[in-house]
């Protein structure tokens, strides 16, 4: 089996169910060269809405998205550092956009399985709406923090993850997943991403970027 940065290409580009790996890779390729021609300075940054309404929907009902930069790969299984080395062209150690599935963490359960490469995910935040120019509720954000050893115990980091769903999601009740896919924005909160105010170190300037990031988008 193909492996990429650590990462099997299995989960490498995921193909829709009715194509081929090959005809996915070439998808991606078109768009690749479509995004290389924007202009310098670019930087993709949707808001909430626009990311859950013409990105996430057409992909949990396979329809037609805009082109863009987002991958299809499982990020439970590898950790974030991983996922950056692999994906440097998308974004990298800066912010990445994925599309991946949600598992349950117990059969039957609504819980979430957040463990990944050598540490967990972990919620810090309340789950939030996401609402669309009439107001209406048309999914929901999450934001987690990465920490490094076994849950419960472990260490924070840097990255972080907006995790947003669509309401009412198709799924199969009897399979392990919770949604086929979810999008996730992983970022990596470096020191020159604190904001502006943020006195101390350590602890102070940590609490400072997760409460920037928080209320990003």
């Amino acid at each position: 089996m193909e492996v990429k940065g650590n990462i099997p290409s299995e989960f490498y580009l995921l193909p829709y169910e009715d194509h081929s790996i090959d005809i996915t890779a070439r998808k991606r390729k078109r768009e690749d060269e479509y995004l290389s021609t924007v202009p310098p300075g670019y930087r993709f940054n949707p808001d909430d809405d626009v990311l859950i309404r013409d990105y996430l929907k057409p992909k949990v009902f396979n329809e037609p998205m805009p082109q863009n930069q987002m991958i299809d790969v499982n990020i439970y299984l590898y950790s974030p550092e991983i996922l950056a080395e692999t994906y440097k062209q998308y974004g990298g150690e800066t912010e990445m956009y994925f599309f991946t599935p949600r598992d349950r963490k117990y059969p039957n359960g609504s819980r979430s399985y957040r463990a990944a490469g050598d540490g967990f995910w972990r919620l810090s935040a309340a789950e939030k709406q996401v609402k669309d120019s009439t107001n209406t509720v048309i999914g929901f954000k999450k934001t987690l923090v990465f920490y490094k050893g076994k849950f419960p115990k472990g260490d924070s980091t840097n990255w972080l993850m907006h995790e947003y769903r669509i309401i009412n999601p198709p799924i199969d009740q009897n399979d392990m997943k919770l949604d086929d896919w979810t999008l996730c924005r992983i970022y990596n909160l470096r020191a020159e991403d604190a904001p502006r105010g943020a006195v101390g170190g350590g602890a102070d300037v940590r609490l400072a970027r997760i409460q920037n990031f928080m209320f990003r988008g």
